[in-house]
């Protein structure tokens, strides 16, 4: 866990796209940390040497782990809490939907025209930075307790009291550096990334337009009147004419798959096959981080790759090393 709060803490800036840094401070930090200390190790010309440097690098290791159990560091789990939270979004959230009319109503059904007119005809639906600030100010999208909060904000601007605005205006918070300088486009800090989506009128206008399947042909009734499946289920299979939306032939095993995903990335398969697709939808800010991602991957491969070939190199030579003397 301490590994993977220092990579959400280090690599932050890049959440988006570096999904495997947990990964890679768990594996690549940790060979490298082994294989300087065996090449240390082989140098040393004591015994004692031998043991010492051992030693400090157990200790470089163990280091991070004895800092994340301490009380001061992140008690309530807060950031790594935050840090899942922002990965499942990213994988779960169709955001390139939310703010595409021609996706949004291709995904939906909802014609193309009739969206743009629910969304003010904003050319990016949902992402609208200046209606999503005026509907959280609206007392009409507000629970009781945001009312109260709401006003209790007021007042305090009113009478210019700082600490009571510092509690009800939260400010950003920020992981490091690097998001707060360079992360520009979320711009709200690390619990506040999505509020520009927040535009709750526009999802008001369009979230029952939709129109709702015929689920008749689902059902049927049975000789005491009670709805059941119906038996003609049974006939219709996922083809390639007509493929389920939600239907996987996929029957891989996670050892083939594994195998075959760290020959695309050695290779470089991997990263040019996701540059290129993200080249073609204009995604050029992406690409340039995906980059960093597939450079982050092929490191954390071929490290994985070459340590054990490393540990069996230094056992041979220090045999040989043995045998001769």
């Amino acid at each position: 866990m301490s590994f993977t709060l220092l990579s959400l803490r280090c690599f932050n800036i890049f959440v988006s796209h570096l999904l495997l840094s947990d990964f890679v401070m768990n594996s690549t930090y940790v060979c490298f940390l082994y294989i300087f200390n065996i090449y240390i190790i082989i140098d040393a010309e004591s015994a004692l040497d031998v043991i010492l440097n051992a030693l400090a690098f157990e200790f470089i290791i163990r280091l991070d782990e004895e800092i994340t159990l301490s009380d001061w560091w992140d008690p309530q789990k807060r950031w790594i809490t935050a840090g899942t939270m922002e990965l499942i979004i990213q994988n779960t959230l169709r955001l390139d939907c939310l703010q595409s009319p021609k996706l949004f109503s291709k995904a939906f059904n909802i014609p193309e025209e009739e969206i743009l007119e629910k969304c003010d005809r904003h050319p990016k639906l949902f992402l609208d930075e200046k209606q999503a600030l005026e509907d959280e100010n609206n007392p009409i999208f507000m629970n009781e307790d945001e009312k109260i909060k709401a006003r209790c904000k007021e007042i305090a601007i009113e009478l210019g009291n700082s600490n009571a605005i510092k509690e009800y205006e939260k400010s950003p918070v920020y992981f490091s550096l690097y998001e707060r300088y360079l992360c520009c486009c979320h711009g709200n800090g690390m619990f506040q990334r999505y509020n520009h989506y927040r535009t709750w009128g526009r999802w008001e206008n369009i979230l029952y337009k939709s129109p709702v399947p015929d689920l008749k042909h689902f059902f049927e009734t049975d000789d005491e009147g009670e709805p059941i499946l119906s038996k003609k289920l049974d006939d219709i299979h996922h083809t390639k004419r007509k493929p389920f939306l939600n239907f996987s032939q996929n029957n891989t095993s996670h050892t083939r798959r594994f195998v075959r995903h760290s020959f695309e990335v050695l290779t470089f398969v991997h990263m040019i096959r996701g540059i290129i697709s993200r080249l073609r939808n204009g995604q050029l800010k992406s690409s340039f981080l995906f980059f960093l991602d597939s450079v982050g991957q092929w490191i954390a491969f071929a490290t994985q790759l070459v340590f054990p070939l490393y540990i069996i190199a230094v056992f041979c030579i220090t045999c040989i090393y043995v045998f001769n003397h």
